[in-house]
């Protein structure tokens, strides 16, 4: 969480004892937006289905 606050993708407050933490969707949509364009080759970066490993026995 720690890393994740220092990205500026969470945010964390303080309540009594515990500690409340956020999600920074704004810096999110950016950083998916970043990495669609320049990682992705402005593709979405959708999941795909991997093929099946074949088990030995």
């Amino acid at each position: 969480m720690k890393e994740l606050a220092h990205a500026g993708l969470v945010s964390s407050r303080q309540e009594s004892r515990y500690v409340i933490y956020s999600a920074n969707f704004r810096t999110m949509n950016e950083l998916l937006g970043f990495l669609t364009e320049n990682c992705c080759g402005g593709k979405p970066c959708t999941p795909t289905d991997l093929p099946e490993q074949e088990h030995s026995s």
